[in-house]
């Protein structure tokens, strides 16, 4: 192999390691809290059937049925107390809201009602059970409901 080859080979075999290692490191280094906004969906639990949205840097992800039934396509959900970001989906062309409450106090707080778009929910919260909905008139007695479990 020519000299001048070699030495060009070199240099690209080192600068893809570089880029390789760089880009190791950056995913090594991201902040769950802060980093990452995926979203881990579980398979079912135990053949129960449900489906749970985990929250990950402080975000937790539920859609609404595609196909417009009253259902979210996740029926529970985990997060850590604090600050949560509810990002909320809603694919179908039937209108859908999230909103949030507790035993002890109550509706903590609602996304508006909509239509094929999403939309984001931040709320505080303290550890406990609590529950998510769709407040559209008819919608969570018919069962557009989940529980959310805040560790």
């Amino acid at each position: 192999m020519a000299p001048g080859l070699r030495s060009v080979l070199a240099v690209a075999v080192t600068a893809a390691l570089a880029l390789l290692l760089a880009g190791a490191l950056a995913a090594c280094g991201e902040d769950e809290d802060e980093g990452s906004s995926q979203q881990t969906t579980t398979g079912t639990d135990g053949g129960s059937g449900q489906t749970t949205a985990t929250a990950r840097g402080g975000r937790v992800q539920i859609s609404a049925d595609p196909g417009g039934g009253t259902t979210f396509v996740e029926n529970a959900a985990e997060a850590r107390a604090g600050e949560v970001r509810f990002q909320f989906r809603n694919p179908s062309d039937e209108v859908h809201s999230l909103c949030v409450e507790s035993e002890e106090d109550g509706p903590l707080g609602c996304t508006s009602q909509f239509r094929r778009d999403s939309s984001e929910l931040r709320l505080t919260l303290e550890r406990g059970e609590h529950v998510f909905y769709c407040n559209v008139e008819g919608h969570r007695d018919a069962g557009m409901q989940g529980t959310l479990t805040v560790r």
